[in-house]
């Protein structure tokens, strides 16, 4: 027996329905439309209204007008812009095997840590 689109469907109908498998869907059964038969309120009670759920898809996946392939382009076109930028760029002149040592260019004066420890003596009355 085929399924039409009127019918109400258990997880097995709907897999049938959209064509992929029962275990695919039971992964996300919980996003589409849904409502339960009978007092549990999992997947075995879960029941689908077809016309609802391929509406759902529709307006999920076609949502202001850009269809996957126009979204597909525009990403493709996104991507080639980044590799361009990433091309162009000018590669950073300090290399990772420098972190940590001291740039010459920054005027820090370093005190000896005898310098610190006789000042401290001299502060306190201690030598």
């Amino acid at each position: 027996m085929g399924v039409t689109m009127e019918q109400i469907v258990d997880i097995t109908g709907l897999a049938q329905v959209l064509h992929c498998s029962d275990r695919t869907l039971e992964k996300q059964w919980q996003q589409y439309p849904h409502f339960f038969i009978g007092e549990g309120r999992d997947l075995r009670g879960a029941r689908f209204d077809v016309c609802d759920v391929i509406d759902f898809l529709k307006q999920r996946d076609y949502s202001n007008a850009i269809s996957r392939q126009e979204k597909a382009n525009l990403d493709r076109t996104n991507k080639n812009k980044w590799s361009q930028k990433k091309k162009n760029r000018i590669p950073d002149k300090i290399g990772s095997n420098r972190m940590g040592t001291d740039d010459k260019s920054r005027n820090i004066v370093s005190e000896s840590r005898s310098g610190c420890i006789e000042e401290f003596a001299r502060h306190f009355g201690i030598s």
